[in-house]
């Protein structure tokens, strides 16, 4: 009996339908969750488990949990980056990293 085994989130894979974790996908010959989901043991360990990202407010506990690209995981909340603010507010979940505009005065 030959039996295969489907590489798991971080092993090297050939096709994109190879990666046995759903909601991953061969990316550059290593499986990774696709779009939306992140690896909740880390992207350096091999294995895990593809979860949904979260959005502004919402806690997370590593840096790529967080479902905007400019925010980041600080005191177990997702916030927005420096130079970024919640254009929802800052007391409610949700909402979208905007970047801080500066006026030059002439």
């Amino acid at each position: 009996m030959d039996l295969k085994c489907d590489p798991g989130l971080g092993s090297a894979c050939s096709q994109k339908d190879e990666c046995s974790e759903p909601k991953s996908v061969c990316h550059n010959g290593t499986c990774i969750c696709g779009t939306g989901y992140y690896d909740i043991n880390g992207v350096k360990v091999i294995g895990g488990t593809c979860t949904s990202k979260v959005g502004l407010g919402s806690s997370c506990s590593q840096a790529d949990a967080c479902s905007d690209t400019n925010a980041l995981c600080s005191n177990s909340e997702c916030t927005c980056r420096s130079g970024f603010y919640d254009d929802n507010g800052s007391s409610d979940q949700g909402g979208i990293c905007q970047q801080n505009s500066e006026f030059h005065y002439v």
